[in-house]
């Protein structure tokens, strides 16, 4: 913090040379970290007091003991604290309860107020970066990027290159998608994510500004300063599904977004609020939190210990916990100092153990000379991984935009997006294992001198193999089953893949046919497609059952079954069945007219790449309700009588329209105002 400098002005007059002090300038504010010395008590406090979901402690309990699921970490400072603070005259900023720590807006004359206080241990200012625009190159065209094959599900677009190099393909091509997984994303806003076809279907579970305060992650009206853009980039690669355009790794996972910082570009990151971000999901649930943010104004290369930066310790808080931080090594635009043998080096958090780390390759999977280098300053080899970080197809603008961006911030949500099929296939893997996985198989590229030694530097483990990091711990099953009809036969299906070959006899569905029944099982037999198994199992009339799960069993004498923890979890089977074998059914909506809202429910053969809008009389598209891919059977939404602004619609008639490839079906709906 520089003082203050006591300006003069100089006047001549005919008599003399006259010097005339005039006023000090106000110091303004900055900000601080006040730690703090002591906790407020953990007993009879319940984790429902501190925020934390029944999710986090599901989570939390693959890491830790059962009696140390809630611990002091989880303790907030207690209001006196707050507000013998205040009675400095700072304003609170932040709060950290990992960190035991508050991040308040201070001058110097309020510091040395607040180190006489017993309950201030030590104060630090919080860390900034200023980050440059990541390069924005030309789109591909359209033949300059591989078609997609023969039997993939869906149409990447120019989106390919980037996941088919990470075998993401493959993975999708197995019904694996995300789902069930909740990925937080800490960046400056994601802008358009409402408006935006690639975005507006993603399952956001929730979303808070910790600049504003408030549920508004876009930019907001005055910051007209290119805040949200970065983020919508980073949200697109991680999450984003549109066919022909872009389909991000996990485009099936639960999102929640963590707005950090006010401008996207030349603006002060500020690590307190990134911090609280952190806290935040962690205490809500999510299983992988994926960051494009560092810092490195005020530390030295010296400090890259893992130990010091607070985002740093934060990210190390958070795998012990059970959650696993994907973050960007950093681009040679932000760098601040330089490694042992010269060169840029890594920024924070990425210097954290226990988290990912990713560097930026090319789309051959030959290193980006921006990406920083490691080791860390003890030591340590950085990065873990590397991705695609060089023209990475993301979305932009309000609509339909896309741009190809450059940068480790992109690498780094496609690697998370791996981090979240891995737990998607094994979602009873703690951040480690699936750490190790992405770590173990990734490939090595020949790329000498940079790769003379393994690990290294600048690949660190190698390029991402989203397949091979799949497989690693062990068979996997699609993340749903697959339900036909056929009079009264359930045919039910599931893709299984196992690195060490299947045992074909040892393959099988369970099933009860009511309550308290006896589980029968029966073979399940290979289709012509690869890695899809079927069995054929009696329909019942009950709707709630027939109920089973799967199980296979490999060569290497291990057995897996699916759903997880089955038999405690069961499939109910109607709950995936299609109406008609290899169609699609829209049904009538209810209640029809309507006035509030209505439900609008169709049967699906399978997944499939859908859209459902509304359309008027006069043809014209008001809303579109869903694009993304169907579920075997019963698929319900809801509309509510507004249009794509969200503005109420007028009383008239209109259809709802499903879209599957060549498939179309419509239904007339009456809206009575």
């Amino acid at each position: 913090m520089r003082s203050s400098l006591l300006f003069f002005s100089v006047f001549l007059t005919c008599s003399a040379l006259v010097i005339l002090p005039t006023k000090t300038r106000a110091q303004p504010s900055q900000p601080y970290w006040i730690f703090l010395s002591e906790r407020a008590p953990l007993a009879g406090r319940t984790p429902a007091d501190f925020g934390i979901t029944a999710r986090a402690l599901h989570r939390r309990a693959k890491v830790l003991p059962q009696h140390t699921l809630v611990d002091e970490r989880d303790i907030p400072p207690s209001a006196s604290v707050l507000q013998e603070l205040k009675s400095a005259g700072v304003r609170i900023r932040s709060i950290s309860r990992w960190l035991n720590a508050v991040s308040v807006e201070a001058r110097n004359e309020q510091l040395q107020v607040l180190r006489s206080f017993a309950s201030v241990y030590r104060i630090e200012p919080v860390r900034s970066l200023s980050r440059p625009a990541p390069p924005v190159d030309a789109l591909p065209t359209a033949s300059s990027f591989p078609k997609t094959a023969d039997g993939n599900t869906f149409d990447y677009g120019p989106s390919i290159n980037q996941v088919s190099n990470m075998k993401v393909v493959d993975v999708h091509n197995l019904a694996i998608y995300g789902s069930s997984v909740l990925v937080g994303m800490i960046d400056d806003g994601f802008n358009n994510h409402r408006t935006h076809e690639a975005l507006k279907n993603i399952h956001i579970l929730a979303e808070y500004d910790f600049i504003n305060r408030d549920s508004v992650t876009s930019a907001q009206p005055g910051e007209n300063d290119g805040g949200g853009a970065h983020g919508q980039y980073t949200l697109s690669a991680l999450a984003g599904y549109s066919p022909g355009n872009l389909i991000g790794p996990a485009f099936g996972a639960t999102l929640m977004l963590g707005k950090t910082e006010v401008g996207a570009f030349e603006q002060p990151v500020e690590e307190d609020y990134y911090v609280e971000a952190l806290e935040w999901m962690e205490r809500t649930g999510a299983d992988v939190v994926s960051t494009s943010l560092g810092y490195c104004d005020w530390y030295d290369y010296i400090d890259m210990d893992g130990q010091t930066a607070v985002t740093s310790r934060a990210g190390r808080v958070a795998a012990s916990k059970g959650v696993l931080l994907v973050t960007a090594m950093g681009n040679t635009s932000g760098a601040c100092y330089t490694n042992t043998n010269g060169e840029w080096a890594l920024i924070a958090p990425a210097d954290a153990d226990s988290i990912v780390s990713v560097g930026a390759t090319f789309s051959d999977m030959l290193h980006a000379s921006f990406s920083l280098a490691g080791p860390t300053a003890d030591g340590r080899v950085k990065p873990e991984v590397v991705a695609q970080g060089v023209s990475v197809v993301s979305a932009s603008g309000p609509n339909s935009g896309y741009d190809a961006v450059g940068g480790t911030s992109l690498s780094t949500p496609l690697v998370a997006g791996v981090a979240a099929l891995i737990f998607s296939a094994h979602p009873d893997l703690t951040p480690m294992q699936v750490r190790e996985a992405l770590m173990n198989t990734a490939v090595r590229v020949n790329d000498p001198p940079l790769t003379a030694t393994w690990p290294n530097n600048y690949y660190g483990w190698g390029f991402v193999n989203a397949l091979d990091a799949l497989l690693y711990h062990g068979t996997v099953f699609s993340n749903l089953p697959s339900v036909r009809l056929n009079n009264s036969t359930l045919t039910i299906a599931t893709f299984i893949r196992s690195q060490s070959p299947l045992i074909s006899d040892s393959l099988f569905v369970y099933y009860q046919e009511s309550s308290g029944s006896a589980y029968q099982r029966v073979l399940l037999t290979q289709t012509s497609t690869p890695h899809l198994f079927q069995a054929s199992i009696p329909a019942g009339t009950d709707p709630a059952w027939p109920r089973g799960y799967f199980i296979a069993r490999d060569q290497a004498g291990r057995t897996r079954s699916a759903p997880f923890n089955a038999p405690e979890s069961l499939y109910v089977f109607s709950e995936y069945l299609a109406a008609a074998p290899e169609d699609f059914h829209l049904l009538p909506n209810y209640p029809n007219p309507f006035n509030a809202g209505t439900t609008i429910s169709f049967d699906a053969p399978g997944v499939r790449p859908i859209e459902l809008h509304i359309f008027d009389l006069l043809g014209r598209r008001i809303k579109t309700i869903y694009q993304g891919v169907s579920f075997a059977g019963r698929n319900v939404f809801h509309w509510d009588g507004t249009d794509e602004g969200g503005r109420s619609v007028s009383t008239g008639v209109y259809f709802s329209m499903l879209l599957s490839g060549t498939t179309l079906r419509a239904q007339k709906i009456l809206l009575l105002r």
